[in-house]
């Protein structure tokens, strides 16, 4: 069994990086998570130019009709996106007219870092100025008071980063950092002031919004620096986000903490064959109802979740690692038929046991090479 850290991931897992053949190939990729924009539909930005260097992200020019620069893609962590945008407006009144109608029924957490001034957004009653603030964060699921102005002569650059909640629950799987309770409360929001909020400009958060706009321009050194400044991010959000109103009662009693922490421990030393609910309750003395709601509010996944998300971590090391058998490595993951095994693998990564293999093996090669 190979060693694994408290939060039950092993550190190598993040060294996973995606590379892409064609452009097709990333935009469904992207597209199965995230539905079409209306800067899309309306060809603010026309189909991608091509793919940066070694395939890890994608590059596009801005329409000259609408505005002048460039934007380019990337996706971190399944789940998650990561766009840079840098731009001077040619028509503004077009760029916010579109605009208008691009944030509304996403049904995601998207948080905008600002790099620059020179924009300035409206949700509902609250304004936010790129030039006042170090960004702001929004969850909007439904038709909302949205928009934003900028000026003509203004160079404009930002950093969007767009959550789903299974690319939170990929960042701590990853990372070991607990999905923020500041999005969950976004998006218990009722209005969309409750769905918005502004990041104050302070020290740390003025200097990560730097640091995501100077990452290294080597692909696969970027996508790796990305996801570890996106971790110290949301654990820089955790401290900021603290005067947010929020429903106290939510929070996990300090009395069932430890043993939260316990059920955790024992998953991750026994994930191949993980006790069930009933047993894993009279183990760290909770009851059922306790075990699996404040398993899953204070660590962001199901009980079965992590414990299948441990399962197919270890699978990945050893695919990675060795040459056993794909029946020798379901075993040693707790499945009694490789058919299982396969099956669950491929729900979780969208590809077979084999096919993993083979891409990393290419995947290594490259970043050898960029080496």
């Amino acid at each position: 069994m190979h060693p694994l850290t408290p939060f039950g991931v092993n550190p190598a897992i993040a060294g996973e990086i995606e590379f892409f053949e064609d452009i097709e190939k990333f935009r469904s990729c992207f597209l199965e998570e995230f539905q079409e924009s209306e800067f899309t539909r309306r060809r603010v930005f026309p189909l991608p130019d091509s793919l940066i260097a070694d395939g890890t992200g994608l590059y596009c020019r801005f329409n000259s009709q609408f505005a002048v620069g460039e934007l380019e893609g990337y996706r971190p962590f399944p789940g998650v996106s990561a766009y840079r945008a840098q731009l001077q407006p040619t028509n503004p009144d077009a760029m916010s007219e579109v605009a208008s109608n691009a944030e509304p029924d996403l049904g995601y957490i998207v948080l905008r870092l600002f790099h620059s001034p020179g924009i300035r957004y409206q949700f509902g009653s609250i304004s936010v100025d790129s030039g006042e603030a170090a960004g702001v964060v929004s969850y909007m699921p439904e038709q909302g008071d949205y928009g934003y102005s900028m000026r003509g002569d203004s160079k404009i650059d930002l950093t969007l980063l767009n959550f789903l909640e299974q690319g939170e629950i990929e960042v701590w799987h990853r990372l070991g950092i607990p999905p923020v309770p500041l999005f969950q409360r976004l998006r218990e929001g009722r209005t969309t002031e409750e769905r918005t909020f502004v990041l104050p400009k302070t020290q740390l958060l003025e200097n990560i919004a730097y640091s995501f706009a100077n990452l290294p321009r080597s692909g696969f050194s970027r996508i790796m620096t990305m996801r570890l400044k996106i971790g110290e991010l949301l654990c820089l959000l955790g401290d900021s986000s603290q005067s947010l109103p929020g429903d106290s009662t939510r929070e996990v009693p300090v009395c069932e903490v430890r043993r939260l922490a316990q059920a955790r421990s024992i998953i991750t030393e026994r994930y191949a064959s993980p006790p069930s609910i009933a047993e894993l309750s009279r183990m760290v003395g909770l009851n059922r109802k306790k075990l699996t709601e404040g398993f899953k509010r204070m660590f962001g996944d199901t009980v079965g979740g992590y414990s299948l998300e441990l399962r197919m971590r270890h699978a990945c090391d050893m695919l990675k690692l060795g040459d056993g058998s794909i029946t020798d490595i379901a075993l040693a993951c707790g499945y009694e038929h490789a058919s299982n095994f396969t099956l669950a693998f491929r729900r979780r990564f969208g590809t077979s046991p084999s096919q993993f293999r083979a891409q990393h093996r290419v995947s290594a090669g490259v970043a050898a090479e960029e080496q």
